[in-house]
């Protein structure tokens, strides 16, 4: 799958959570949401000097986001439940861990460094699963997306 299909795909697909999402399709459409998430705040700073813009464009990507790292999981036939528990621990954990206004690195706590560790831990889980190899065949959450005959 080439990136505009997977982006089509992903959008098409923002409000299922049932079925698999290919590794091509996956990160084809992460590559564009992270460029859109990088070009979009210089793009507001430099018209307004807000940020309004940049809440705008993650709100609408939130759905499509989870859908399709939801789909990704069960592609290697983990469950979707997973996916939206380790990005709420990652985004819950990297929110917790520092603020970084303030942080002095001699007036780090050790619950900073827990949930920073933690924070690690389940970002790396999370990408461990979300490059590997696709479970071979159908699964309990549908065919495989490489295997299906148009």
């Amino acid at each position: 799958m080439g990136p505009a299909q997977a982006i089509r795909t992903c959008f098409a697909k923002s409000l299922q959570s049932s079925g698999r999402a290919s590794r091509s399709e996956y990160w084809w459409f992460a590559a564009f949401v992270g460029i859109l998430t990088t070009l979009t705040p210089a793009v507001a700073l430099e018209s307004s000097g807000h940020l309004t813009l940049n809440a705008l464009v993650g709100l609408i990507m939130l759905t499509p986001v989870l859908s399709a790292g939801s789909r990704r999981f069960q592609d290697v036939s983990r469950s979707r439940w997973l996916f939206l528990a380790l990005t709420l621990a990652t985004g819950i954990g990297f929110s917790l861990s520092f603020d970084l206004r303030t942080v002095k690195y001699y007036e780090v706590t050790a619950l900073q460094l827990l949930g920073f560790a933690a924070t690690w831990f389940a970002g790396l889980w999370m990408f461990s699963i979300l490059i590997d190899a696709p479970s071979s065949g159908p699964n309990s959450y549908g065919p495989n997306p490489l295997e299906v005959t148009k």
